[in-house]
């Protein structure tokens, strides 16, 4: 099943989703602009969908339907429509996930540590010290292909000179911070929704899953 995110913008943040989910009892993402499974808009027609918990740093947001559809191109097949806070198959939302990989990996923090802190929030509280060696596992392996897809995006979008990262995962979440910093309107909450558009935005990456 291929996954694809509508706008980013929908949802700034989880306070703004919850409102929403307060408001209407229920919630399911908009319909994207082209079709995650053939890349255009072939018509895809809506083919049920499902509802999945979504843990941020500070709450846990229930209820979030998330809207399966059925290309109709000549591959077939069906696909997913995320939010920019989620990642496939991951109730823990990219916000959580950037928490821990920032506390090892910029912090010098090693897995237990990062996991007692992380803990104290009530989106985490049920964080297991395996879900969080294997998320720095994961992001270690990636950051290469992550580097060089980011340095990309910032030559073409931003106009900033390609810098060679070679994969080091503290090089990269620094120069991605440096970058972020040039958004002077985003709030500082955003920096993890933000690398995750710009990696997906150039490759079709994701944080942890690509």
């Amino acid at each position: 099943m291929a996954k694809v995110r509508p706008d980013p913008a929908t949802f700034k943040d989880y306070r703004q989703l919850a409102r929403r989910l307060t408001r209407e009892g229920r919630l399911v993402l908009p319909r994207p602009d082209r079709c995650g499974v053939c890349g255009t808009d072939c018509g895809f027609v809506r083919d049920g969908h499902y509802f999945r918990d979504f843990a941020f740093r500070h709450t846990v947001v229930s209820h979030v339907g998330v809207q399966r559809y059925l290309c109709k191109g000549p591959q077939g097949g069906t696909f997913s429509a995320l939010a920019a806070f989620q990642e496939p198959r991951a109730h823990y939302t990219v916000q959580v996930r950037g928490a821990v990989l920032e506390r090892v990996f910029l912090d010098g923090r090693s897995h237990p540590a990062a996991l007692k802190q992380l803990r104290r929030s009530r989106g985490s509280a049920f964080l297991a010290r395996s879900t969080v060696s294997d998320w720095c596992r994961r992001f270690r392996r990636l950051s290469a292909g992550h580097a060089a897809a980011f340095t990309a995006h910032l030559a073409q979008h931003l106009h900033v000179a390609p810098v060679s990262i070679r994969g080091d995962p503290e090089l990269f979440l620094r120069a991605a911070r440096a970058a972020f910093g040039l958004h002077r309107s985003f709030s500082p909450e955003r920096f993890w929704e933000w690398l995750h558009d710009a990696l997906f935005r150039a490759a079709g990456r994701r944080l942890l899953s690509a």
